[in-house]
């Protein structure tokens, strides 16, 4: 067992070594060594400051650095002292005091070891509105720490402790969230509290009541009205969400009358909603009915149009034609009043009507029959041939009514018995017949006669043959002049020079609005035609050149004309390469549209590329200064009677879509749309997309040299409608029916005609065309196409060396064959024209 020394005996023992180690009692040495470890926890640099303060006489020494370091002193007792350091985190660090005993001749270890001493508290503010300077304060025992307060976000070092985080008051309408107003701050240790401000949000349940079934949920809208100007709606009975807190009004739409609904409901708006923050507030929103409705029962007789006016409180008024109930009506006395039309007399009961909220109140109108029947029949129509008579008796006031028949007559059935003018027209093949004045008609009359005469002095049909006789190339100008009394129809034969090139094939022919006559004749060259004559050409002819044949007299477009009405030709060619002309076709302002078949590449020289099919345009100002002359001219190819041959400005089309593929015909509609015909498939262009520009309408345009006369650079045009006939119909002619509002088409190879209504299908926007009806007619390779005036469709027939022009007369399902004449050549085109 040990025995515990004294405490007298330990003090005693000490005394004696300091009195032994400064009488030098160690081998005779004065001195002895202090060994000083400073050190900071590992991954920490800083700068220590640690004083080693000795016995008296002995001076202090400073350590500024981490390690050990050994110091020479004298014997005694020593105290470290470390002053606070920052470490290389940004903390604070400190060490506690130390004391050591050095011994003569020893070496005595001390260590100063720093430690963090403080931690950090990180203030994230976010959200502050503008204008709003925000001020976060940390205190710590009601006393603000230094640096508070934060008025943007920042970091504080701290001892550790329980701190309090308070902002100052935002804005009305904003709010404050800290997440940690309570932040306790460890030593060594990042504390982070966000203080974030936002607007404070509330939501209104909205209910609604009386709403009637089956109609569309109001909208429904909460208006701030204190607090701001924010607004926000939903459809329906539901939450608004989202609001800012303030005052509020809710108001919903008002529900106007649909479906079997005839009422307009109502609901008040509901003022001085608040909304808090986090908190949902209630609204109701009461609808009743606040309207009421009026039918009125019109009946009338045939040929009658109501006229029937109903007003009522605050201006309303309106006007109706037939039974009509009128909806969300104020509630009022309403007054009915109705007009006699064409002799016709109403009868108005229950006028006044009295409108009631939620309920219908109800009035009658009834007109009383004043009807007629009208024979109206027609004389001084000349021709032989059945012809259309369209007859219109115009009333002092209302609609005109119109009767289509034969010439012998039309009969009006139960019409108004009411004074009428009487006008009527006569349409044949190439004439009209009208009556000079307006017949009158007076009630109570049940018969007129009209007396009709002829407004132009007769016609011809021409029929142009495809030029391939042995021999020669011959194109036949038939003669019809008045086709009323002529039977049979006979032709009268025209010999051409020969044509040039290889197959010269199919002609094609047309009027433009000044009746100049145009012949496109192909030529079907192989080799570039530099607008020379290997080219094809459109001849074009002023209506002196035909004006004088008879049925003696002979067409000779070749014979010398005068000065005032020289022929000319254009030249159909496309940078320098044959344009192969299918098809002519005028828009009514004039401007010639010519469809153009492509190519293969030409051996040359100089070699020529590929041509696309498409269309060529020249415009009605450029045909002008082909008319008048007044284009220099180059040496022009041969034949040509007066060496007129005019390249005059065109525009080449094409068409991405291959809707202008092998483009075989086509034919303009009543609204100005250009319809193109290809094999199988029928486009239409929209008029909008039909530019016919001349870039040098008012200068001196020269022929294939010049670089006006040819627009090189192809435009291209898109169709808006494209359809694709059923079967595999070989489309070789269009031509379009104002009068059935349809467009007719031959199928070359089925010999048959075909017809395609606009109201049922070639108006639709996408799809395959309704063929309204095709009709065999027996004849083979139908060829050539148009309508005349009466609305009966001729056809050519193509067969080479003979040929025969088809008077087709549509009925509502039928082709009746009327007319027929025989020609010595195929027919590919056909045009009526009048005097």
């Amino acid at each position: 067992m040990k025995t515990r020394r004294a405490p007298w005996l330990a003090a005693a023992s000490a005394a004696l070594l300091l009195l032994l180690a400064a009488c030098g009692g160690s081998g005779g040495s004065t001195t002895g060594t202090l060994a000083v470890t400073v050190s900071a926890p590992t991954g920490i640099t800083l700068t220590p400051d640690v004083t080693v303060t000795g016995p008296t006489g002995t001076a202090p020494q400073t350590i500024t650095a981490l390690g050990t370091k050994s110091l020479t002193t004298a014997p005694g007792s020593y105290t470290l002292t470390a002053k606070d350091a920052t470490g290389s985190d940004g903390y604070t660090y400190s060490a506690p005091v130390s004391t050591a005993i050095v011994q003569t001749g020893k070496t005595t270890a001390s260590t100063v070891a720093y430690a963090v001493s403080n931690g950090k508290l990180t203030i994230n503010i976010s959200g502050a509105p503008t204008g709003f300077t925000p001020s976060v304060s940390i205190t710590s025992g009601g006393t603000a720490v230094a640096g508070s307060p934060l008025s943007a976000s920042g970091s504080l070092y701290l001892a550790p402790g329980t701190y309090t985080v308070a902002s100052n008051t935002p804005p009305a309408g904003y709010v404050v969230l800290i997440d940690t107003p309570s932040p306790a701050v460890a030593a060594g240790q990042n504390i982070t509290v966000n203080v974030t401000y936002s607007q404070g949000q509330g939501n209104i349940a909205v209910a609604l009541t009386g709403v009637p079934s089956g109609v569309t949920a109001p909208q429904v809208t909460a208006t701030q009205t204190a607090g701001g100007t924010f607004a926000k709606s939903n459809t329906g009975a539901g939450t608004i969400s989202g609001l800012p807190i303030g005052t509020y009004t809710v108001s919903g739409v008002d529900i106007p009358p649909a479906g079997s609904n005839l009422y307009r409901f109502k609901a008040p708006a509901v003022p001085n909603v608040s909304v808090t923050n986090g908190a949902t507030a209630n609204a109701t929103l009461a609808y009743a009915v606040a309207s009421g409705a009026l039918t009125v029962t019109v009946t009338a007789p045939t040929g009658v149009t109501p006229s029937v006016t109903v007003t009522g409180p605050s201006s309303f008024s309106r006007s109706i034609t037939a039974t009509t109930t009128l909806t969300d009506l104020a509630a009022g006395s309403y007054t009915i009043a109705a007009s006699p039309v064409n002799g016709s007399t109403p009868t108005v009961t229950g006028s006044p009507a009295t409108v009631t909220n939620g309920a219908t109140a109800a009035a009658s109108v009834a007109y009383g029959a004043a009807l007629r029947t009208l024979a109206v029949t027609v004389t001084g129509y000349s021709g032989t041939q059945a012809a259309k008579l369209v007859v219109t008796a115009t009333p002092t006031s209302g609609t005109p009514l119109t009767q289509v028949g034969t010439t012998s007559g039309v009969t009006f059935s139960n019409i108004p018995d009411v004074a009428y003018t009487l006008t009527a027209q006569v349409l044949s093949t190439v004439n009209t017949y009208a009556t000079s004045a307006g017949v009158s008609s007076l009630a109570g009359q049940t018969s007129a006669s009209l007396a009709v005469t002829k407004t132009n002095a007769g016609g011809w049909l021409f029929a142009m043959g495809n030029g391939q006789l042995t021999g020669s190339d011959l194109i036949q100008a038939e003669l019809g002049d008045d086709f009323d009394n002529t039977t049979p129809l006979s032709f009268i034969a025209n010999t051409f020079a020969p044509e040039t090139g290889v197959n010269p094939a199919q002609i094609r022919i047309a009027f433009d609005p000044a009746k100049f006559f145009y012949i496109a004749r192909q030529r079907n060259a192989t080799t570039v035609c530099a607008g020379g004559s290997s080219c094809d050409r459109i001849d074009v002819y002023p209506a002196a050149s035909y004006n004088g044949i008879n049925s003696t007299t002979a067409f000779n477009p070749n014979a010398t004309d005068n000065a005032t009405n020289q022929p000319f030709t254009i030249i159909t060619s496309y940078a320098d390469q044959p344009a192969v002309i299918s098809d002519l076709a005028f828009a009514s302002n004039g401007d010639l549209w010519v469809a153009v078949k492509g190519h293969a590449s030409l051996a040359g020289p100089p070699v020529q590329a590929a041509q696309p099919s498409g269309l060529l345009c020249y415009s009605a100002a450029a045909l002008t200064q082909g008319k008048s002359h007044t284009i220099v001219i180059s040496a022009p190819p041969s034949p040509n009677p007066d060496n007129k041959t005019l390249q005059i400005y065109q525009r080449y089309y094409t068409a991405s879509d291959g809707s202008l593929t092998n483009v075989r015909a086509l034919s303009f509609d009543a609204a100005g749309n250009l319809w193109v015909a290809s094999n199988t498939k029928i486009s239409r262009i929209p008029t909008s997309a039909l530019t016919c520009k001349n870039a040098n309408d008012t200068a001196t345009v020269v022929d294939s040299g010049d670089t006006y006369a040819v627009d090189n650079v192809p435009e291209t045009v898109t169709p808006n409608l494209e359809l694709t006939l059923a079967g595999t119909p070989d489309v070789f002619s269009l031509a379009y029916d104002a009068g059935r509002n349809s467009l007719w088409a031959t199928d070359y190879t089925a010999g048959s005609v075909f017809e395609l209504p606009f109201s049922n299908g070639a108006n639709a926007t996408t799809g395959n065309a309704t063929i309204g009806a095709t009709y065999n007619t027996g004849i083979a390779k139908a060829a050539g196409l148009t309508v005349d005036k009466q609305g009966h469709v001729w056809v050519g027939t193509d067969g080479n060396n003979t040929g025969s022009v088809n008077e087709l007369i549509p009925g509502t399902t039928t082709l009746t064959l009327g007319r027929t004449i025989t020609s010595a050549v195929g027919i590919t085109s056909i045009a009526i024209q009048t005097k």
